[in-house]
């Protein structure tokens, strides 16, 4: 299960393909290119992985050498899981084959601002 719902899905003309990486050959994830201002596919939209996703989501950000990633949901909301937990509570953890490191944390009061490692 790649999907956190049935009916949310990207459309075919502007969907992240994962390139082969080592065994890792499926090409879906569940994450869509968007247009900035003056840059066509600025941006990657993606859903909080699932946890049959998580290998797959630092695989995009590997492939696509995202610089930030900007998450927009809390992991629960009420009693529902909105987002697996896809970085390391403290220290490092591999995900896959990539190795992600927190390198900096800032807790404020409404959000937390993380610097990652992140090696493969």
């Amino acid at each position: 299960k790649k999907n956190r719902f049935a009916n949310i899905s990207p459309y075919d003309d502007n969907r992240v393909i994962l390139s082969p990486l080592g065994d890792l050959t499926n090409e879906y994830i569940n994450a869509s290119h968007v247009d900035g201002y003056s840059k066509p596919r600025k941006f990657i939209a993606a859903q909080g992985p699932v946890p049959s996703s998580i290998v797959d989501f630092w695989r995009m950000v590997w492939q696509e050498k995202v610089p930030s990633v900007v998450m927009i949901t809390n992991l629960v909301e009420g009693k529902k899981t909105k987002c697996e937990q896809y970085w390391p509570s403290s220290g490092s953890q591999d995900f896959g084959p990539f190795h992600v490191s927190i390198t900096h944390q800032l807790i404020l009061a409404d959000y937390t601002i993380r610097t990652l490692s992140v090696e493969h």
